[in-house]
């Protein structure tokens, strides 16, 4: 019986990094997972958005000048592969303003455009990594906890609930339990 992995044509796998910093822990981590998606079997096409600079999205520079000639290049590449694997810090609570930017870049139709979006039928898998994160003690507790205060008044050194979900454990046991 053959091995359904070498039958298979490689997947083709677009890798990002949301930072464009020299030394970035995402970078890294988009490298090594790269590697081992390679070893795999995937094709892996590692991009550098740094190397692809597109000013800032505006509707008004858009309609004016047109699209950016990197933006054609990017949804060229998104386009051809049928995967992302992404790699991004955490910013102010969302994407980085690289990633985000890119995203609306790649997402603008342009003059002559009647391919598919270059999202569609995407599979993307994301991954993160952070100074904190690395500061971890042996016995898994986050070297910096969160540090809540709890209904009854006392700390807390669970994480925050999500909004609208119940405040303290208790409450969520007791939400939970119906």
């Amino acid at each position: 019986m053959t091995d359904k992995r070498r039958s298979m044509t490689p997947a083709k796998i677009l890798a990002l990094s949301g930072s464009s910093r020299r030394d970035s822990l995402n970078s890294r981590l988009l490298r090594a997972a790269a590697a081992m998606l390679e070893e795999a079997g995937a094709e892996v096409t590692l991009a550098d958005l740094a190397e692809y600079e597109m000013p800032l999205y505006n509707g008004d520079l858009e309609n004016r000048d047109g699209p950016p000639e990197n933006q054609a290049c990017l949804k060229a590449l998104f386009r051809d592969h049928a995967g992302l694997l992404i790699a991004a810090p955490e910013y102010n609570s969302s994407i980085t303003p690289l990633l985000k930017n890119t995203i609306d870049w790649v997402s603008r139709p342009t003059p002559g455009d009647d391919g598919p979006s270059p999202y569609r039928g995407k599979i993307a898998a994301l991954l993160a990594a952070s100074p904190t994160s690395a500061r971890r003690t042996a016995s898994g507790a986050c070297a910096t906890p969160w540090s809540t205060p709890s209904a009854a008044g006392r700390t807390s050194r669970e994480p925050p609930p999500p909004p609208g979900a119940p405040a303290s454990r208790h409450d969520r046991a007791s939400a939970a339990a119906g």
